[in-house]
Protein backbone atom coordinates (compact mmCIF):
# COMPACT_ATOMS: atom_id res chain seq x y z
CA UNK A 1 0.00 0.00 0.00
CA UNK A 2 1.27 3.57 -1.12
CA UNK A 3 0.30 6.59 1.49
CA UNK A 4 0.62 9.79 -0.16
CA UNK A 5 2.37 12.73 1.91
CA UNK A 6 -0.94 14.67 2.41
CA UNK A 7 -2.64 11.88 3.91
CA UNK A 8 0.68 10.42 5.48
CA UNK A 9 -0.05 12.39 8.62
CA UNK A 10 -3.48 11.44 9.29
CA UNK A 11 -2.57 7.61 8.68
CA UNK A 12 0.19 7.53 11.25
CA UNK A 13 -0.22 5.33 13.74
CA UNK A 14 -0.61 6.57 17.96
CA UNK A 15 0.71 4.72 20.25
CA UNK A 16 -2.80 3.39 21.36
CA UNK A 17 -3.02 1.86 17.92
CA UNK A 18 -3.13 -2.22 17.22
CA UNK A 19 -1.67 -4.22 14.23
CA UNK A 20 -3.30 -7.17 13.55
CA UNK A 21 -2.04 -9.67 11.11
CA UNK A 22 -3.98 -12.33 9.04
CA UNK A 23 -2.63 -15.79 8.39
CA UNK A 24 -3.93 -17.42 5.87
CA UNK A 25 -4.74 -21.43 5.57
CA UNK A 26 -2.09 -21.60 3.41
CA UNK A 27 0.67 -20.30 5.54
CA UNK A 28 -1.24 -21.99 8.83
CA UNK A 29 -0.31 -25.22 6.79
CA UNK A 30 3.42 -24.72 5.50
CA UNK A 31 4.13 -23.53 9.40
CA UNK A 32 2.34 -26.62 10.59
CA UNK A 33 4.46 -28.44 8.06
CA UNK A 34 7.56 -26.95 9.22
CA UNK A 35 6.84 -27.93 12.91
CA UNK A 36 6.25 -31.53 12.36
CA UNK A 37 9.41 -32.06 10.18
CA UNK A 38 11.32 -30.82 13.50
CA UNK A 39 12.23 -27.68 11.89
CA UNK A 40 11.90 -23.97 14.49
CA UNK A 41 9.27 -21.32 13.57
CA UNK A 42 10.03 -18.85 15.78
CA UNK A 43 13.44 -16.73 16.63
CA UNK A 44 13.96 -17.72 20.11
CA UNK A 45 13.87 -21.37 19.90
CA UNK A 46 16.25 -21.04 16.80
CA UNK A 47 18.60 -19.35 18.06
CA UNK A 48 18.40 -21.47 21.34
CA UNK A 49 19.13 -24.40 19.04
CA UNK A 50 22.47 -22.78 17.55
CA UNK A 51 23.88 -21.80 21.08
CA UNK A 52 23.28 -25.47 22.37
CA UNK A 53 24.24 -27.54 19.37
CA UNK A 54 27.12 -29.58 19.11
CA UNK A 55 28.44 -31.90 16.32
CA UNK A 56 28.95 -35.31 18.13
CA UNK A 57 31.02 -38.24 16.10
CA UNK A 58 30.04 -41.73 17.37
CA UNK A 59 32.11 -45.18 16.58
CA UNK A 60 31.43 -48.19 17.49
CA UNK A 61 33.65 -49.44 20.07
CA UNK A 62 33.79 -53.16 19.32
CA UNK A 63 34.09 -52.66 15.73
CA UNK A 64 37.77 -52.20 13.70
CA UNK A 65 38.33 -48.46 12.99
CA UNK A 66 36.52 -48.23 9.17
CA UNK A 67 34.15 -45.59 8.09
CA UNK A 68 31.27 -47.70 8.35
CA UNK A 69 31.49 -47.80 11.96
CA UNK A 70 31.15 -44.28 12.58
CA UNK A 71 28.72 -41.36 12.06
CA UNK A 72 28.11 -38.19 13.07
CA UNK A 73 25.19 -36.71 14.76
CA UNK A 74 24.13 -33.20 15.48
CA UNK A 75 22.68 -33.19 18.86
CA UNK A 76 21.94 -30.42 21.97
CA UNK A 77 24.23 -29.78 24.73
CA UNK A 78 20.64 -29.88 26.83
CA UNK A 79 19.69 -33.58 25.82
CA UNK A 80 19.12 -35.88 28.27
CA UNK A 81 20.85 -39.37 28.15
CA UNK A 82 17.62 -41.56 27.46
CA UNK A 83 17.45 -38.42 24.44
CA UNK A 84 21.11 -38.94 23.25
CA UNK A 85 20.34 -42.97 23.29
CA UNK A 86 17.35 -42.52 21.39
CA UNK A 87 18.81 -40.20 18.14
CA UNK A 88 21.86 -43.11 18.04
CA UNK A 89 19.20 -45.98 18.48
CA UNK A 90 16.96 -44.37 15.84
CA UNK A 91 20.28 -44.12 13.50
CA UNK A 92 21.69 -47.82 14.53
CA UNK A 93 17.91 -49.01 13.77
CA UNK A 94 18.24 -50.71 17.48
CA UNK A 95 16.48 -50.56 20.27
CA UNK A 96 17.36 -47.14 22.72
CA UNK A 97 17.43 -49.37 26.28
CA UNK A 98 20.32 -51.83 24.35
CA UNK A 99 22.81 -48.75 23.73
CA UNK A 100 25.91 -48.13 26.30
CA UNK A 101 28.34 -45.35 25.59
CA UNK A 102 31.88 -44.75 26.70
CA UNK A 103 33.86 -41.16 26.58
CA UNK A 104 37.05 -41.36 24.55
CA UNK A 105 40.90 -40.65 25.45
CA UNK A 106 41.89 -37.43 24.06
CA UNK A 107 45.82 -38.64 23.98
CA UNK A 108 45.22 -41.68 22.19
CA UNK A 109 41.66 -42.10 20.98
CA UNK A 110 41.06 -45.10 23.06
CA UNK A 111 37.69 -46.40 25.04
CA UNK A 112 37.90 -43.97 28.44
CA UNK A 113 35.05 -44.83 30.69
CA UNK A 114 31.72 -46.42 30.34
CA UNK A 115 28.91 -43.48 30.91
CA UNK A 116 26.50 -44.05 33.96
CA UNK A 117 23.23 -43.08 33.10
CA UNK A 118 22.08 -40.66 36.08
CA UNK A 119 18.58 -38.70 36.07
CA UNK A 120 20.02 -34.81 35.69
CA UNK A 121 22.50 -35.71 33.41
CA UNK A 122 22.75 -33.86 30.44
CA UNK A 123 25.08 -34.28 27.30
CA UNK A 124 27.10 -31.21 28.46
CA UNK A 125 27.78 -33.13 31.81
CA UNK A 126 28.86 -36.68 30.07
CA UNK A 127 31.49 -34.51 27.65
CA UNK A 128 32.76 -31.73 30.10
CA UNK A 129 33.05 -33.85 33.73
CA UNK A 130 33.35 -31.31 36.30
CA UNK A 131 33.88 -33.53 39.36
CA UNK A 132 37.71 -34.76 38.37
CA UNK A 133 40.65 -33.33 38.80
CA UNK A 134 43.04 -31.38 35.61
CA UNK A 135 45.11 -34.48 34.87
CA UNK A 136 42.30 -37.07 34.49
CA UNK A 137 38.86 -34.85 33.98
CA UNK A 138 38.01 -33.09 31.03
CA UNK A 139 41.44 -32.26 29.54
CA UNK A 140 41.74 -36.11 28.95
CA UNK A 141 38.83 -36.69 27.37
CA UNK A 142 37.24 -35.98 23.98
CA UNK A 143 34.45 -33.18 23.99
CA UNK A 144 32.99 -33.86 20.54
CA UNK A 145 33.56 -37.86 20.24
CA UNK A 146 31.78 -40.83 22.09
CA UNK A 147 32.05 -44.49 21.47
CA UNK A 148 28.67 -46.72 21.67
CA UNK A 149 28.13 -50.52 22.31
CA UNK A 150 25.07 -52.03 21.05
CA UNK A 151 24.31 -54.88 24.04
CA UNK A 152 22.32 -58.15 24.33
CA UNK A 153 20.90 -56.79 27.22
CA UNK A 154 18.74 -53.58 28.43
CA UNK A 155 21.06 -51.40 29.93
CA UNK A 156 19.05 -51.25 32.87
CA UNK A 157 19.44 -55.35 33.06
CA UNK A 158 23.02 -55.05 32.83
CA UNK A 159 23.25 -52.52 35.58
CA UNK A 160 21.80 -54.86 37.97
CA UNK A 161 24.35 -57.33 37.15
CA UNK A 162 27.24 -58.78 39.02
CA UNK A 163 29.97 -60.24 37.82
CA UNK A 164 31.19 -63.34 39.92
CA UNK A 165 34.73 -64.75 39.07
CA UNK A 166 33.94 -69.06 39.51
CA UNK A 167 37.74 -70.94 39.87
CA UNK A 168 37.16 -74.69 39.02
CA UNK A 169 39.88 -77.04 40.51
CA UNK A 170 39.74 -80.15 39.45
CA UNK A 171 41.47 -83.15 41.60
CA UNK A 172 43.06 -80.70 44.14
CA UNK A 173 45.61 -77.17 43.02
CA UNK A 174 48.25 -79.03 41.37
CA UNK A 175 45.79 -79.73 37.84
CA UNK A 176 44.03 -77.81 35.59
CA UNK A 177 42.35 -74.86 36.51
CA UNK A 178 39.49 -73.68 34.76
CA UNK A 179 38.23 -69.47 35.49
CA UNK A 180 34.61 -68.62 34.21
CA UNK A 181 33.68 -65.06 34.80
CA UNK A 182 30.05 -65.33 34.98
CA UNK A 183 27.11 -62.82 35.28
CA UNK A 184 24.40 -62.72 37.29
CA UNK A 185 21.19 -60.60 39.12
CA UNK A 186 22.28 -58.73 42.23
CA UNK A 187 19.40 -60.60 43.61
CA UNK A 188 20.44 -64.23 43.08
CA UNK A 189 21.95 -66.45 45.62
CA UNK A 190 24.47 -69.27 44.43
CA UNK A 191 24.35 -72.01 46.65
CA UNK A 192 25.49 -74.79 44.34
CA UNK A 193 27.44 -74.66 40.45
CA UNK A 194 26.75 -78.04 38.00
CA UNK A 195 28.96 -77.50 35.10
CA UNK A 196 28.38 -80.68 32.60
Amino acid sequence: MVISCASRKSSLMSSKSKVTYAMSLADACRINAIAQAGNYIDPPKYYEHLLNKVTIHFSDRNAPETEEFHFTLELSKKMSYDQMAAKVAEHLKVDPTHVRFTTVTAANGRPRGVVKKANNQTLTSILYPQYQSFSTGAAGQRSDWLFYEILELSLSELETMKIIKITLLNEGITKEVCLFNCAIYASMCCYSLTVV
